[in-house]
Order: structure tokens, then C-alpha cells, then sequence
């Protein structure tokens, strides 16, 4: 089962090839902050887990 870490990584690189794909520049835009927000969410999960170490 994959980490929330990688899952939030995951669905982050999958905003960013959305953002590159898309034409229209608004929209593109709208996927690169979901996928800064994905990438946000990846790093807290990460510093979660070396708050516990």
C-alpha cells in the first residue's frame, strides 16, 4: 500500500502534466495550484514522519 507521502506525489505530478497538456492557459493554471497544494500536503506528510522519529 503506498504512502500518503507518495500518493500526494503521485497525484501532484499528475496535476503538473495536466497544467502541460492543457491549452488553455486559465485552466493550466488551475492544475499547477492543485499541484502545489498536492506537493504541500507530500511535504507535511513527510515532516510528519521525522516528527515521530
Amino acid at each position: 500500500m503506498p504512502s500518503s507521502r507518495s500518493f500526494f506525489e503521485r497525484r501532484a505530478q499528475e496535476e503538473r502534466a495536466r497544467a502541460a497538456s492543457c491549452g488553455n492557459p486559465v485552466v493550466a493554471a488551475a492544475f499547477r495550484r492543485r499541484a502545489e497544494a498536492f506537493q504541500h500536503r507530500a511535504n507535511a506528510q513527510f515532516e510528519d514522519v521525522l516528527d515521530l522519529r
